[in-house]
């Protein structure tokens, strides 16, 4: 019996991307974000440029702070958009100005966050890895989104980790594993809304488990303890929950676009 045929290129190819690729390979793909580090602001950096001139100058007092956008004179506590990110920009600013460079290295990292926690939830699942990270990278979203200051994929890429460490604990029934991802998924919450979902799939995968006590609901439990506190927070300086206020608020679009008008600047 002679040897067995030699896998041609396509296939060896497939048992390559198969492998468990080591953590550096599965990030390289982000660097290409580097190429765009210098990027003037555009679209709109400029808004999330203004929440940083004034949460640097009023740090403490952010809400009753009047954002003007569009013609429009706003309190944060009325805009839809959670203060996390923009104290991260805040910080930034205050350390290096306004530096393009420097608020898009901030984008920078935590994409690279993001591709982490894709890589560990591929390995979770048993899908290739490098694949998975380049297909992410490659996005039209991510490459978009990578190249400004908003925050959409910074929460992303903490819901993303924020998932991985969650199955993590899970699985390896792991405390501290927990903790860390109920931490990631309130930071994606209060840096982009939206990451609600994030928040419900921390109920959603243990009960698709069968999981009913213990470190299953330990993430839920810390990231419902951190939103929390952070309306808690708003409602004391401000009068009402930022989250609940602005939810009701412009769910009510036609009447507040109106009020907002009202009060527009001349």
């Amino acid at each position: 019996m002679g040897d067995a045929p030699t896998p041609d290129r396509a296939e060896r190819l497939a048992q390559w991307l198969e492998r468990d690729s080591p953590w550096w390979l599965c990030l390289a793909p982000g660097l290409a974000l580097l190429l765009f580090v210098d990027k003037a602001f555009h679209i709109d950096d400029t808004q999330f440029l203004i929440y940083a001139r004034l949460l640097t100058a009023h740090p403490f007092d952010p809400f009753e702070q009047v954002f003007e956008w569009d013609s429009m004179r706003v309190a944060i506590i009325d805009f839809p958009h959670p203060l996390l990110w923009q104290y991260s920009l805040a910080a930034v600013r205050a350390l290096f100005g306004e530096s393009e460079v420097a608020m898009h290295l901030l984008t920078f990292a935590v994409a690279l966050v993001g591709l982490a926690g894709l890589r560990g939830l591929a390995r979770r699942l048993e899908v290739p890895p490098l694949p998975a990270c380049v297909l992410l990278a490659g996005s039209s979203a991510f490459l978009v989104l990578g190249t400004t200051i908003m925050p959409d994929l910074a929460a992303m890429a903490l819901s993303l980790a924020a998932l991985e460490r969650m199955v993590a604990a899970i699985e390896d029934d792991a405390r501290g594993w927990g903790i860390l991802a109920g931490v990631l998924a309130a930071a994606a919450f209060l840096t982009r809304f939206t990451s609600a979902i994030t928040v419900f799939v921390l109920l959603l995968y243990p009960l698709m488990r069968r999981r009913r006590f213990g470190t299953a609901y330990l993430p839920l439990l810390v990231a419902l303890a951190l939103i929390g506190a952070s309306e808690l927070v708003s409602l004391l300086s401000a009068g009402r929950p930022h989250f609940w206020s602005s939810l009701f608020r412009w769910s009510n679009a036609p009447s507040f676009t109106r009020d907002l008008h009202s009060r527009s600047t001349p």
